[in-house]
């Protein structure tokens, strides 16, 4: 009990944290989520973890509270809800592990709102507040489709892929390929993948990502091409068709 409290008592005064990495020695359980995180005040985080077995996942503190978890193949999706107040930190403990594999730090919603993406000129992708301040470039030659979701950014690094990158530039990761997005050609009267007349923009709901994807016309095109828009499950990583 005294090193329950006294782990607590490490994050919410922020003393300095040895994480225990992203796979525990014990199981070979891996976090999809290592270090510092944030999450907006009455949020929602997953953790992937990747484990033969069913791992545990444990809140260092009443501030977030467990939600549930769902199983594929040997992954696991470990979700939490921020039930804190802003501020408020807690570390999460893998299979009993002694220390932390990752601490969290529960934003007020003013605060989580404040981050923006945008790709510049020579195809890199940048975060900034949304009052123009603290702009940094923290991934280059990327393609299209900036979308910040909480401290992560989402962006399609090029046509064939979705990535996602954390504020600080830091733990990019493949989320999924985009072979699932068929966009509809009016004029050819045919569905195609992605290609470099598709623009498409990314738009963050609570939960997940909504992408339009339109085929731009071309010259001597009469007919406008509708948007497809599809929804990226931010849990478990997958694009599934919707209506718009």
């Amino acid at each position: 009990m005294k090193n329950r409290l006294l782990r607590i008592l490490c994050v919410l005064l922020a003393v300095p944290v040895v994480f225990a990495g992203s796979v525990s020695a014990a199981s070979g359980a891996r976090s999809d989520t290592t270090g510092n995180f944030t999450v907006p005040q009455g949020g929602t985080y997953t953790f992937k973890i990747t484990s033969s077995g069913r791992p545990s996942l444990v809140a260092g503190s009443k501030s977030f509270r467990y939600v549930s978890t769902a199983r594929s193949g040997n992954d696991s999706f470990i979700k939490f809800s921020a039930v804190g107040k802003a501020g408020d930190g807690c570390g999460f403990y893998l299979n009993g592990g002694r220390k932390p594999v990752a601490v969290a730090t529960i934003l007020s919603r003013q605060e989580s709102g404040e981050w923006t993406a945008y790709i510049d000129k020579d195809h890199n992708l940048h975060v900034k507040r949304k009052d123009g301040t603290n702009d940094k470039m923290i991934v280059k030659d990327v393609e299209e489709a900036p979308c910040v979701a909480g401290d992560w950014v989402y962006f399609l690094p090029d046509l064939n892929e979705i990535d996602k990158v954390k504020l600080d530039g830091s733990q990019r990761t493949k989320v999924c390929g985009t072979g699932a997005i068929q966009v509809y050609d009016a004029n050819l009267k045919a569905y195609n993948g992605l290609n470099g007349s598709t623009a498409v923009t990314a738009e963050y709901k609570d939960g997940y990502i909504l992408y339009k994807c339109c085929q731009l016309k071309q010259a001597g095109d009469k007919l406008e091409n509708p948007p497809s828009c599809y929804k990226l499950d931010l849990q478990t990583g997958r694009l599934t068709a919707v209506q718009e």
